[in-house]
């Protein structure tokens, strides 16, 4: 990629990206003035180019069959960054993430939300039943990270300069599955309410493509 070409980015509006969901966007105008592969004058990869537009195909295409979880940082200090990459909990934040969306999965479903009411304590013990997951099989998979300069006008007279560092990781979906299913087995089901409620948060994992870390 040309240093001045013009890219567009998102800034995202939504953590989670499945069938069904809509992405909401806002694009702003920015220049690359530095990234990982450009003093070996490798391009930005498309990988990372199609992922910022909202196209995860090629990652989904080359992890078959698993979650991915995208994550980002940006600040002003590359070297703020990667430690913040490094020292990343990784499994504690994917599980946060994880629950979020599933416990949202099922307050989505009108039928299940409908009859969630008063099970509020149910729904705390599957979101705590999350956390207890350890998530083998959860491996960094990507990194990469450029230096972006965006405009706050049209004229490009006023910009800011910032460094943003891209990590991937995925988790085989079947595996991801069945360790959700052993850990919410111990979640005691008192009705048949709670009971579908359960079902829902597992059928969640044959549903969920991609988890976008919060920023």
């Amino acid at each position: 990629m040309n240093v001045s070409k013009k890219i567009h980015v998102m800034i995202w509006a939504m953590f989670l990206l499945f069938d069904g969901f809509a992405l909401a966007e806002s694009v702003k105008e920015m220049d690359v003035l530095d990234s990982k592969g450009m003093p070996f004058d490798v391009d930005i990869p498309k990988w990372l180019e199609n992922a910022l537009d909202g196209d995860y195909s090629l990652l989904e295409k080359e992890y078959k069959g698993a979650v991915i979880y995208f994550a980002e940082w940006d600040g002003q200090d590359l070297d703020g960054l990667k430690y913040l990459v490094q020292h990343f909990q990784v499994n504690e934040n994917f599980s946060h993430t994880l629950s979020t969306a599933a416990i949202a999965k099922i307050r989505g479903n009108s039928k299940v939300c409908k009859e969630s009411e008063g099970n509020e304590d149910f729904l705390n013990d599957i979101e705590n039943a999350f956390a207890q997951i350890f998530y083998h099989g959860l491996e960094l998979k990507k990194d990469y990270w450029i230096q972006i300069r965006t405009y706050k006008d049209k004229k490009e007279s006023c910009f800011e300069d910032s460094y943003h560092y891209y990590v991937v990781y995925a988790m085989d979906r079947n595996i991801l599955k069945r360790q959700v299913e052993s850990v919410l087995e111990r979640v005691e089901a008192e009705s048949a309410v709670q009971q579908k409620m359960k079902k829902e948060a597992i059928s969640f994992m044959d549903e969920v493509k991609f988890i976008i870390k919060p920023n």
